[in-house]
C-alpha cells in the first residue's frame, strides 16, 4: 500500500473508537521457555533517543522475556511516528522464515492512531483499521506486549513512567537529602552570618535574603543568640 493510500485510510479511521488490539496482540504471559523473540522499540523523536529510551525499552523488554524462558534473537530500534507500522516489515519477514514473534512494550509501541497528539489528543488508540494495518505490514506473525494489549492510554502512560524510573534508577517524588538533618546543617552555616548582619542592625527580611533562610529561621536565631 502506497504513503498516499494508508494515509487516506488513516484520515478515513478518525474519530473511529478505539479497537481490540487483543484480537491481534497477546500479551507477554503467552510466551513459552524456549520460544525465540524479537524486541521492537520506537520513540517519536530524536529527544527521547539521546535520553536513552530506546536502551530502556530493551532492558526492560529483555528481562521481561527471559524471566519467562524466552530467547531474544534480535533487536530492532526505531525512531518515528507511532502511526507507521511500516518499520515492522523488515523484522516481521524475518520472524516468518524463523518461526519467530514480535515483542514491543505496549499496542502503541506497534501503532497508533493517526490523530494522536501527546498534548492535544493524548487518549486516542488506534482503531480497527490501524490495527489491520499493523497486521497486514507484519505479515500475520505473533505479535505480544508486555503491558496488557488493552490498556489504556492512561496505563500506558503509568508504564512508561514506571519503566523509565527503574531503569534510570529513579524512585520518583521529590527527591530526599541523603543523610538525615542535612537541611538543618545547611542552615544553622548561616547561623554566624545571620548574626553578623543583625549586630550592623539589618532587617529580617534583608537577613533572610542575604542567608537564604527562612525568615522565621533567622527570627528565632536572633531570639535565642542575639
Amino acid at each position: 500500500m502506497s504513503q498516499r493510500k494508508r494515509l487516506s485510510a488513516k484520515a478515513w479511521a478518525l474519530g473511529t473508537p478505539a479497537g481490540k488490539a487483543s484480537n491481534c496482540i497477546r500479551p507477554i504471559d503467552d510466551l513459552r521457555p524456549g520460544d525465540n523473540v524479537i524486541l521492537c522499540c520506537r520513540v517519536s523523536g530524536c529527544t527521547q533517543k539521546r535520553r536513552n529510551n530506546l536502551s530502556d525499552q530493551e532492558a526492560n523488554l529483555r528481562q521481561a522475556v527471559e524471566q519467562r524462558g524466552a530467547v531474544v534473537v534480535d533487536v530492532v530500534k526505531y525512531v518515528g511516528s507511532g502511526w507507521d507500522p511500516s518499520w515492522l516489515r523488515k523484522p516481521a519477514r524475518q520472524a516468518t522464515e524463523a518461526g519467530e514473534k514480535l515483542v514491543a512494550e505496549s499496542t502503541n509501541r506497534f501503532i497508533r492512531h493517526l490523530d494522536y497528539h501527546s498534548d492535544n489528543n493524548p487518549d486516542a488508540q488506534a482503531s480497527e483499521s490501524d490495527l489491520e494495518e499493523l497486521r497486514l505490514w507484519t505479515l500475520d506473525v505473533p505479535l505480544v506486549t508486555a503491558l496488557d494489549p488493552d490498556a489504556t492510554p492512561g496505563q500506558e502512560r503509568a508504564y512508561e513512567i514506571d519503566r523509565g524510573r527503574r531503569q534510570k534508577g529513579k524512585k520518583g517524588g521529590r527527591p530526599r537529602n541523603k543523610k538525615p538533618g542535612e537541611k538543618k546543617r545547611r542552615r544553622e552555616k548561616q547561623l554566624p552570618r545571620a548574626l553578623r548582619f543583625h549586630a550592623r542592625g539589618l532587617s529580617l527580611g534583608e537577613i533572610a535574603a542575604l542567608t537564604k533562610t527562612p525568615r522565621s529561621t533567622v527570627q528565632k536565631w536572633i531570639k535565642k543568640y542575639a
